[in-house]
């Protein structure tokens, strides 16, 4: 029953992340600023289109706390260094609503003098370029800044323009009318149609996320959904082939230890340390420094080839498995260790038991032992810990992916997060979740099957 809960929270938690992308990130996948010959207005016009598509100029969630202070029309500003200028002005003021008509009263200003930015209307050549000045004087943060700003424009001889006019006027609305108290008083607000809504139940354009839909990728604008897809075979199928050879090479391994020599407990337990200490990037380079070209030429050191099409089927599935080797060494050599160390503590403690001394007091072989009890004794810890050790195997992806040059999740998720696709991030961290509650939960379930007293107390 905790499952649903779970994953809600993740939901919310992960949206979050989408909602709290960096305005500059979002803004590069629309196109920029655009270049100097753009008109302003043609600018504006393009990113409004392309937040209105994307869900931008709409609240985050279905309510929100505020303050007094910031003007309602916050959201439908482009330029997201204009919007925080907008705010933090309306914050220092306490007028917003006066702060956004000044805002309009520059962008009209900015409209006006984009096709004579460097001729004054005397006909003499100015200096500084206005349009670069009007720029400065929105993204301005501070009353004084603008001020100032103002100021050197009127020396600029800007002063005789109407829509200059308009702009000083509306400054001095401004002033005029600051409340600088007024950011202390806060305001909540409902908003019905917010970006959470739309991700969760769609839109007429796309479905949302109960009708298996993540958006639209800001890279190349394909579902997420489908991209996701294409990588998450890859990366599943190694993290599980890893999980199952590690889990079902450590169990008798970590338990025949149990048994060995002292000296000879050591030295393994040395090497498993080591392994266990040693990270799988620098493990990942040391075999490609070994094996794949540096000292041995046993491997390929990257991709994944599934053969020419001259080579016969077994051909073609050894060349496969030739890329893997190594890749699948640096998935499975952590969990080994981990699952080796617990398998084996639980078989020394095992031996120190009184059931265990009362089985050799009854003339049970060392094997039956070890076959009926010990092992199923260890098992317990280990299947306990499946829910840690698989979604580390996914993360690890991450790295022996890109290292490797191999196509899956890990992979994509490094290319994303340089090119700022936030939409992909977001699927990638909603499967991992989704992975790690499924896996929690299959592990009560195995323990419950596994162990009886569990089984007894539920019941």
């Amino acid at each position: 029953m905790g499952v649903v809960p779970v994953l809600f929270v993740l939901v919310i938690l992960a949206f979050g992340l989408l909602a709290e992308a960096p305005d500059h990130e979002t803004l590069a996948q629309a196109g920029g600023l655009g270049g100097a010959e753009e008109p302003p207005s043609r600018r504006r016009e393009r990113l409004a289109q392309w937040r209105h598509t994307q869900g931008y100029d709409v609240p985050v969630f279905y309510f929100s706390i505020g303050s007094q202070s910031l003007p309602d029309s916050l959201l439908q500003i482009s330029d997201p260094q204009v919007r925080r200028a907008v705010r933090i002005l309306s914050l220092h003021t306490g007028a917003g609503a006066y702060v956004w008509r000044f805002h309009k009263s520059l962008m009209a200003l900015e409209d006006s003098i984009f096709f004579r930015r460097f001729q004054k209307p005397d006909g003499s050549i100015s200096e500084v370029p206005p349009d670069l000045m009007v720029q400065d004087l929105a993204h301005a943060t501070h009353p004084q800044k603008v001020d100032s700003l103002l100021n050197v424009l009127s020396k600029e001889n800007w002063g005789s323009t109407q829509v200059f006019e308009t702009v000083q006027k509306a400054w001095k609305q401004v002033r005029d009318n600051s409340q600088p108290w007024r950011r202390w008083v806060p305001r909540i607000a409902w908003h019905p149609d917010c970006r959470f809504h739309r991700w969760i139940w769609g839109t007429e354009r796309q479905p949302g996320l109960l009708k298996g839909h993540l958006g639209f990728s800001l890279r190349d604008g394909r579902p997420v959904v489908g991209i996701i897809t294409s990588r998450w075979i890859f990366t599943l199928a190694m993290s599980l082939l890893s999980l199952a050879v590690a889990f079902f090479l450590a169990l008798p391994a970590g338990v025949a230890t149990a048994w060995a020599p002292t000296a000879w407990q050591k030295i393994i337990l040395t090497g498993i340390y080591a392994l266990y200490a040693t990270p799988s990037f620098v493990m990942g380079s040391l075999l490609i420094l070994w094996f794949a070209g540096g000292y041995l030429s046993w491997f390929p050191s990257y991709g994944l080839s599934f053969g020419n099409e001259g080579l016969s089927a077994p051909a073609a599935l050894q060349q496969a498995l030739a890329h893997l080797v190594l890749p699948a060494f640096c998935w499975t050599y952590g969990g080994f260790s981990y699952f080796f160390l617990h398998a084996r503590q639980s078989a020394l403690q095992s031996l120190n038991a009184p059931w265990f001394l009362a089985c050799r007091a009854r003339g049970l072989p060392y094997a039956r032992i070890v076959r009926r009890y010990i092992i199923p004794q260890a098992l317990l810890p280990m299947v306990a810990l499946l829910p840690q050790v698989f979604p580390a195997l996914m993360g690890g992806s991450v790295i022996l992916e890109v290292l490797f040059s191999l196509p899956g999740m890990g992979e994509l998720t490094y290319h994303s997060v340089l090119s700022g696709d936030y939409p992909v991030l977001l699927g990638v961290l909603l499967l991992g979740a989704s992975v790690t509650v499924f896996f929690s939960w299959l592990s009560d379930v195995c323990m419950r099957f596994l162990d009886a007293r569990i089984r007894l107390s539920k019941e």
